[in-house]
């Protein structure tokens, strides 16, 4: 895929005049990160994501942090195993990380506003190809 290839610099130098970049920011991705490409940057960021997560979570508003009902967690793990098809690709563990950044990135911060609604389902806020590893947001089902 392209941006396992493109580097940080090139896209740096096709930045629009309005972004604003520190010349401490460019000058060390021309010198020390000249050979970092997109994929390395944003698997460094998934990793971050993932390490900050609990700290990011005491940010949620109090309507998100309640306890899911025995029943309703039940019902949730039978409808995934029920997903044989989707299941050999998309495992637990993905759709756990999938969970964990949409809730870093849209439901996270004392001063966030969203639409989301925490009475209805979640599953379609997890369609944005965004929250997914490229490898599942390119299957076909997906």
């Amino acid at each position: 895929m392209l941006f396992t290839i493109l580097k940080i610099i090139n896209v740096i130098k096709g930045t629009p005049d309005y972004l604003k970049l520190s010349d401490d920011f460019k000058n060390f991705f021309k010198k020390e990160g000249e050979n970092i490409t997109i994929n390395k940057l944003m698997s460094l960021f998934f990793y971050f994501e993932h390490l900050c997560f609990d700290d990011l979570v005491e940010t949620l508003q109090p309507e998100y942090k309640l306890t899911i009902p025995d029943d309703v967690k039940n019902t949730i793990i039978e409808n995934l195993l029920k997903q044989k098809n989707i299941n050999d690709k998309i495992t637990t563990k993905d759709l756990a990380a999938a969970t964990r950044r949409f809730i870093s990135r849209y439901l996270a911060g004392s001063l966030q506003t969203t639409d989301f609604d925490e009475k209805k389902i979640l599953s379609p806020y997890l369609y944005k190809i965004e929250l997914w590893e490229q490898k599942i947001g390119s299957l076909e089902e997906f």
